[in-house]
């Protein structure tokens, strides 16, 4: 019988004191947008979290502090999802090893919580790409076709996406 390592559900705890990594003036200054124009701040604001959010997934990052709560199965070794890991983890019965993007050791089902995010450590790179993903977003806006991500997105936040099975 061959068994395999899965992720069987995780959850983010404590979102709702989310600060973004981006501002409003930051995304309006990169986008080459006034300060004075005002009337698509709550649009820029919710493409701000949505640039966030696609950016955590594409990456398999966590952008803001936050705590995960995951349930693994694992039959050898299984990496924790979303990094950067801020305090490395007890978990009964098993061994976790590495810091960062820290992997779980042992055989079993494991529900573990840790806090992770970069935080205000966020690298230079990754809050670029945020930014080339909002103003994007905004300049195509209303198409149909998603295919408008600029080049200079996945150049930067490529460099932080993690090769997993989870």
């Amino acid at each position: 019988m061959i068994y395999s390592n899965k992720l069987i559900d995780y959850a983010f705890e404590n979102a709702a004191d989310i600060v973004e990594p981006v501002t409003l003036a930051e995304a309006k200054s990169y986008m080459r947008i006034d300060d004075d124009v005002t009337a698509d701040d709550n649009l820029i604001l919710n493409l701000i979290t949505a640039a966030r959010e696609d950016t955590e997934k594409y990456t398999g990052c966590s952008i803001i502090e936050r705590t995960v709560k995951a349930i693994l199965e694992i039959h050898s070794r299984h990496e924790l999802p979303y990094g950067p890991v801020k305090d490395k983890p007890t978990v009964p019965g098993a061994v976790v090893t590495g810091f960062d993007f820290p992997w779980l050791e042992g055989y079993g089902v494991f529900t573990v919580s840790y806090p992770v995010g970069y935080g205000d450590k966020l690298p230079a790179e990754l809050k670029m790409a945020i930014l080339a993903k909002i103003a994007s977003m905004y300049e195509n806006r209303g198409d149909e076709d998603r295919k408008h991500d600029s080049e200079i997105y996945y150049e930067l936040a490529s460099k932080y996406r993690r090769v997993t099975c989870w």
